[in-house]
């Protein structure tokens, strides 16, 4: 949890930064340094919506997951992307500020599902996909329906809300496919607080023998195995983790085994031993 917690005081801070500094680009302004506690402020409302959207996420079926959060992506983007275009099939111009502050947010809920469709193991990527877009657009809907008119009719608080809201979700979609935590694993049936076969001191010394991050799942013919963890290193240098990780765990009740490749990488997978 302190992973965690740590990860979204990183999020929260960057957001409050992301709006003393970005958001006044836009606005052709020089940056406001009160835009710093607002953007903080909003970094702390849009934590729990991510929580939220998490726990809805895990506790209905892939295919509501599916369809809910293309209905959020929807009706969270609808309205910019109807009225771009409509002023472009009018023949007007939009200026470059508008068409980021417009286009951007949708676009990016996209590109996050692709971008995990084409990480995820063969035979994963429709569920992630799906998991992707949902944990992105759910959120920006409440932001919009919602924050926005809590934040008020003005131009500064729209901004701040909409843009700060889509770096949020964003950094957050980007964090949760690169390096999920345990609590964003795929795997539904694992609470969201439980007790992981495979403890943190385990991982946290599998991490440092390595030197490199471990995922909380290990690729099997049949999708996931959750019992284990798994680092990916180049094929050359598997069997020589798996000595050194068999060396550091000798004491425990832990085994180190080559695992399936994954792209131009191997596994190497520590798990309980039988």
């Amino acid at each position: 949890m302190g992973k965690v917690l740590v990860r979204e005081l990183i999020l929260v801070a960057a957001t409050g930064l992301f709006g003393w500094l970005a958001v006044p680009v836009l606005l052709l302004q020089p940056p406001a340094f009160p835009l710093l506690a607002v953007g903080l402020f909003l970094g702390l409302t849009f934590t729990p919506l991510q929580a939220l959207a998490l726990i809805i996420g895990r506790r209905v079926s892939d295919l509501w997951r599916m369809w809910l959060g293309i209905f959020a992506w929807c009706f969270a983007f609808q309205s910019s992307l109807t009225g771009v275009l409509i002023v472009v099939t009018q023949g007007a111009r939009l200026a470059p500020q508008a068409l980021i502050t417009e286009l951007l947010p949708a676009a990016l809920g996209l590109l996050l599902a692709l971008l995990a469709a084409a990480l995820a193991p063969r035979g994963q990527r429709g569920r992630a996909a799906a998991q992707a877009l949902f944990l992105y657009s759910l959120p920006m809907w409440i932001v919009r329906d919602v924050v926005l008119r809590l934040v008020g009719p003005g131009l500064v608080p729209t901004l701040m809300a909409m843009l700060g809201g889509t770096f949020y979700m964003a950094a957050h979609g980007l964090l949760r496919i690169v390096r999920p935590t345990p609590v964003e694993d795929e795997g539904r049936t694992v609470p969201l607080v439980a007790r992981r076969a495979v403890p943190d001191a385990v991982v946290g010394l599998v991490e440092g023998t390595l030197r490199r991050p471990a995922r909380p799942w290990a690729t099997t013919e049949t999708g996931l195995d959750e019992r284990a963890i798994s680092v990916l290193c180049k094929p050359d240098e598997a069997d020589g983790a798996v000595e050194r990780l068999t060396a550091a765990l000798a004491d425990r009740p832990f085994a180190a085994t080559r695992g399936r490749q994954v792209k131009e990488k191997v596994e190497v997978v520590v798990r309980p031993r039988d």
